[in-house]
């Protein structure tokens, strides 16, 4: 993979489906901003780490064990 090189991050279709079944758009925009929540039910959200973060404590998802969460 090229450093330049563009990378998508998207949820798997598994957990799209979950979060759709547990979320929609107002829902899960008081998570997330509206237009990410809006393009992530779509599955076109690139995602971010923070992102994702909330996503799987919000969705119980595993968090990646190389990542620590610090909440304020």
């Amino acid at each position: 993979m090229k450093n330049n090189q563009k990378i998508d991050i998207v949820l798997k279709d598994k957990y799209l489906q979950e979060l759709k079944g547990k979320h929609n758009t107002v829902t899960l925009s008081k998570l997330l901003n509206s237009d990410t929540a809006q393009k992530l039910l779509k599955g076109e959200a690139n995602i971010t780490v923070r992102n994702l973060c909330k996503l799987c404590i919000d969705m119980n998802w595993p968090i990646p064990d190389f990542l620590e969460i610090k909440k304020d």
